[in-house]
């Protein structure tokens, strides 16, 4: 089975994908959020990403981003919720500068970028058993 193809360009399509990404556990969600905000897909509130930076600078991104993720988890879970639902709103609402056709925030490369971040964490589209391929930059 190959797998299902999101279209940037259409709101319906990132919409779906978003209830579709309903089914991420928490744990998930909070390291889908920080490699997010890592990778540059998202924007948070200076508080949380300057949180999110000290965190990185004394342990690293990869010790870091596990401990900033567990204690979102098991300290601030409201905000898990208020953070993915604000990834959501952007994912869908925002506008894209470079790319008038994309349907929110992010061109084709952006959406690919953060569907390897979820297939990573071992998200799968309903039917889907392929992993997302990373395109290559330009």
């Amino acid at each position: 089975m190959t797998a299902r193809i999101w279209d940037h360009r259409s709101k319906q399509d990132l919409r779906g994908l978003e209830t579709a990404l309903g089914t991420l556990s928490a744990q998930q969600k909070s390291l889908a959020i920080l490699f997010a905000l890592r990778a540059g897909l998202m924007q948070a509130k200076w508080p949380i990403k300057a949180a999110v930076k000290f965190i990185w600078l004394i342990h690293g991104p990869v010790q870091g981003t596990a401990r900033a993720a567990t204690g979102m988890v098991s300290g601030f879970p409201k905000m898990v919720d208020e953070l993915w639902t604000d990834l959501m709103r952007q994912m869908i609402d925002g506008r894209n500068l470079d790319d008038r056709t994309s349907a929110g925030a992010w061109n084709r490369r952006e959406l690919q970028q953060f569907l390897f971040i979820v297939d990573q964490l071992g998200w799968r589209a309903p039917g889907e058993v392929e992993s997302a391929e990373l395109p290559p930059s330009h």
